[in-house]
């Protein structure tokens, strides 16, 4: 029996946020101390990374403003972001968000996705 009980264990704690996903646009993992974005399209891919706990205090907007969401990754390419250039990462941070879109800056082609992956 209690052999039972720590598979269940285990299986439940697999369940959690996986280190990497896809939502079709872009596959995300993390691992090493950086999350890799690769971009599945023909488009580019304009994002941004942030924590869960800074997207409940602070509004992403500046991607509307000039200068604002430079970030993209290159249509068929990949990047890597260092875990400090995570929007409100601190050490020990566990969960980061990847807001996407297929497009430019504040340019939205289509819909908006957005990615919850475990950081290891």
């Amino acid at each position: 029996m209690r052999g039972v009980v720590s598979l269940l264990l285990a299986f439940l704690a697999a369940c959690g946020t996986p280190t990497a996903v896809d939502s079709g646009l872009l596959r995300v993992s993390a691992g090493n101390n950086s999350v890799r974005l690769s971009n599945h399209s023909a488009d580019p891919v304009s994002y941004l990374i942030a924590t869960p706990g800074f997207l409940e205090l602070a509004d992403p907007g500046p991607c509307t403003q000039p200068g604002g969401c430079q970030t993209s990754v290159p249509a068929g390419g990949a990047i890597t972001v260092p875990y400090e250039k995570i929007w409100g990462y601190a050490p020990g941070e566990r969960r980061a968000v990847v807001i996407h879109w297929r497009g430019l800056g504040g340019t939205v082609v289509d819909s908006v996705h957005r990615l919850v992956i475990t950081l290891p």
